[in-house]
């Protein structure tokens, strides 16, 4: 097992942010939120910690308590997105 953080972060999404993934079986975990304002905006930072396995990990985030899914444009996209 591998000690992993998956980090969300944004200036204009506010709490709750889940993931969910691999690690997870698809279970949506939600995210540790930090808020820090400088010049008067709010940018939060979201994460979490996960023990998992080592090797290619699939995951995507859900914004607030509904059904809105995004992926993290940093990271490589998986051929089935």
């Amino acid at each position: 097992m591998v000690s992993t953080t998956i980090t969300f972060e944004n200036t204009s999404v506010t709490p709750p942010v889940f993931v969910a993934g691999t690690f997870t079986k698809w279970t949506a975990v939600e995210l540790e939120c930090e808020t820090t304002i400088t010049d008067n905006i709010a940018s939060y930072t979201y994460t979490k910690n996960f023990e998992i396995e080592a090797g290619e990990q699939q995951y995507k985030f859900r914004l607030g308590p509904g059904d809105w899914w995004v992926v993290d444009e940093s990271k490589p996209k998986s051929e089935s997105e």
